[in-house]
């Protein structure tokens, strides 16, 4: 009799769980820029977003700039409405039980409710036939993949986001971002913190330059892999474009006010970055990957490390020097034990590396 009870009561559970409603006029959606990968009849591509309500909790600002050490009297002119700006997406309500129906060519799909933090994933199957059949075959050509909401209500605004298709095939650039082509000073955490929420952010000189040039002469494809919150997501897309870096994927790090993620915002990516990046290798096995990083943090040890575990695969490792240890350092020697010298490379300028890979 429990057990029927049990499960009746699963059931009702279940039913509450799956209860889903339409976006409605006062709520956002963001698509962030995702993956696809070919299959042996097609094509695989990944979706993910986050659906939120914006609102400017006075409150929560405050408790955001207080955990952060950030002292509202010492605010310089401007920087007051920078921290505003930047810290806006900490603010957002998430929307949980919201489903989507996005768009894909002609071809529409319907997700799956969304979680309590707000955040949907979704992945699709499409054979060639299909591609075709949806009108979007098209968009191969370019390796971008267009996507966008589409709702019944004509009060509800469009969102919009892309799906970058890599070949099985050529060479992907994995990207840290701060210190590596951001100047985030990760290492001393009261600036880190200025150059996250009240500065604007500053490019480490050349290096979209060097993205490029690889871009344009190795046909690289970018990932942008940082320990940086989704909430910063489009500040951080905002700098890439305007500082001129290729586009590419962006892999960045959960975090939620109302949840244990709330500890892990400036916590080493120690145990984040391997399995983002590992997940990557595997999904392409035919791709040679360059891993640019830099030595504030754990980039040597954490990219040594999967270059022994991927010794076929990573061709090269860049780190840029923030920290000045010399080359022979025994950090180095440790990180990149059993990694042939020709295989990785400690830099101070961007011009050392601009013709470094085929």
């Amino acid at each position: 009799m429990r057990a029927s009870f049990l499960a009746i009561l699963y059931l009702l559970l279940g039913c509450l769980c799956v209860h889903a409603a339409p976006l409605k006029p006062d709520e956002s959606v963001l698509i962030f820029p995702t993956i696809g990968w070919q299959t042996t009849n097609g094509w695989e591509i990944d979706v993910h977003g986050l659906v939120f309500e914006p609102h400017a909790h006075k409150i929560i600002t405050r408790v955001l700039r207080r955990s952060l050490g950030i002292d509202e009297e010492e605010l310089k002119p401007g920087e007051d409405k920078l921290f505003a700006e930047r810290a806006r997406y900490f603010m957002v309500d998430n929307e949980r039980r919201k489903q989507l129906t996005i768009r894909f060519g002609a071809r529409t799909a319907t997700l799956s409710p969304t979680p309590a933090n707000g955040h949907f994933h979704a992945r699709f199957v499409f054979s060639t036939d299909s591609l075709g059949a949806a009108g979007i075959s098209g968009a191969l050509s370019n390796g971008v993949l267009e996507i966008a909401t589409v709702s019944e209500n004509k009060k509800v605004r469009q969102f919009h986001g892309q799906v970058f298709l890599v070949a099985s095939n050529g060479i992907s650039v994995i990207s840290d971002i701060d210190d590596t082509i951001k100047i985030s000073q990760v290492t001393n955490r009261h600036e880190l913190i200025r150059n996250t929420f009240l500065r604007p952010f500053q490019g480490v000189p050349g290096m979209a330059d060097v993205y490029q040039s690889w871009s344009t002469n190795s046909g690289a494809k970018f990932h942008y892999l940082s320990a940086s919150p989704w909430q910063l997501y489009e500040p951080l897309s905002d700098f890439l474009h305007t500082n001129h870096f290729p586009e590419g994927t962006f892999h960045l790090k959960q975090f939620r006010f109302k949840d244990r993620t709330f500890f892990d915002l400036f916590q080493s990516p120690q145990n984040y970055k391997p399995r983002v990046i590992g997940d990557l290798l595997e999904r392409f096995p035919n791709r040679r990957f360059v891993l640019v990083g830099d030595s504030g943090e754990k980039d040597p040890e954490i990219y040594g490390a999967l270059a022994r575990k991927y010794p076929g695969q990573i061709s090269k490792i860049f780190i840029r020097d923030v920290t000045g240890e010399p080359t022979g350092s025994v950090r180095y020697k440790s990180a990149f034990s059993d990694i042939s010298v020709s295989k990785w490379q400690v830099f101070r300028k961007s011009s050392e590396i601009v013709n470094s890979i085929p």
